[in-house]
């Protein structure tokens, strides 16, 4: 009876080994696969945030390529703007000079005029 119920607990902790091994086992096997598809997730987000870093780095490239390309049409619009100007100003000028330069010519036409009949007012006078 000693012997049988030693056989039975020897038994029992044979299977207690045998199933704490098979747990074990089954641990070790489920942490590989959790460990496995963590890495794939990993990896996934990795190339995720990669993607987005690329992306991200193309549309700013293309936001500097814009902003570069407005800032350089804004100034060739300026210059000509300027330009305009200035070539306006210079032709208003222009005929402003030619508009004051008739009025003087205007003026000294009738100063003369005036001058010559004062002259000839005195003649008259003096006869």
């Amino acid at each position: 009876m000693v012997s049988e119920a030693h056989n039975n607990r020897a038994e029992y902790d044979k299977s207690l080994h045998e199933a704490r091994r098979e747990i074990d086992l089954k641990v070790q096997k489920d942490r590989a696969e959790v460990d496995k598809k963590l890495k794939k997730e990993r990896s996934y987000v990795d190339r995720m945030i990669k993607e987005e870093r690329e992306e991200f780095s193309r549309k700013m490239a293309k936001m500097r390529l814009e902003i570069e390309e407005k800032y350089k049409r804004d100034c060739e619009d300026m210059e000509k703007k300027f330009f305009l100007g200035y070539k306006e100003m210079h032709q208003t000028l222009q005929k402003d000079r030619k508009l004051v330069d008739s009025i003087i010519q205007t003026e000294r036409v009738r100063m003369d005029a005036y001058v010559l009949q004062a002259r000839s007012d005195m003649d008259n006078k003096l006869l």
